[in-house]
């Protein structure tokens, strides 16, 4: 009686929503090229935007009450001046100085992403991210080592100036 009660219901729901695909299709067909058009043409000027801006080096950190005040009192002011701030107020990136929809974009698109704060570097035109969330925590919860999370930052954006021997003389590289 029960499956005889739920098949009753079920089709003028399936009817329904038969219904609305049918009358929805026809919107969809057509706004489909300015879609994809609007997309192709924010997608050049997204990639023109990461040129100008190529060689950039941010710590992006977001308002999570665990980390944000360890992270606003210890971290921060270590980082090497190369590399600038960008807070995530909830979904909502906070810069005066770039292009928060174009930077959106690269927030969306990480490829190393566990949880905040998050490195983030820009290269030839791309976004090369990596998570620090691990070991920030590992400093904050276990009293770990923070030159190992000041190691990883340095090691990410290439910073540390290396000395090497070169026909008797020393050369300065960054």
């Amino acid at each position: 009686m029960k499956t005889i009660k739920n098949i009753l219901i079920a089709i003028p729901i399936g009817i329904l929503t038969l219904c609305l695909i049918v009358i929805a299709l026809p919107f969809f067909i057509i706004a489909s090229p300015f879609l994809w058009i609007r997309e192709k043409k924010f997608k050049k000027e997204y990639l023109e935007y990461l040129q100008a801006i190529d060689g950039s080096n941010f710590f992006c950190y977001n308002n999570r009450k665990k980390g944000r005040q360890y992270i606003e009192d210890e971290v921060i002011p270590n980082l090497p001046e190369e590399v600038e701030v960008l807070f995530l107020n909830g979904r909502k990136i906070e810069s005066d100085k770039y292009d928060t929809k174009f930077l959106s974009r690269a927030f969306y698109g990480f490829k190393n992403y566990t949880r905040f704060p998050q490195l983030l570097k820009i290269r030839n035109g791309e976004t090369i991210d990596s998570s620090i969330n691990a070991e920030l925590f590992h400093c904050i919860n276990q009293d770990g080592d923070k030159n190992e999370l000041y190691s990883k930052i340095d090691a990410f954006f290439e910073l540390k100036i290396k000395t090497t021997q070169q026909q008797g003389t020393v050369v300065k590289t960054k």
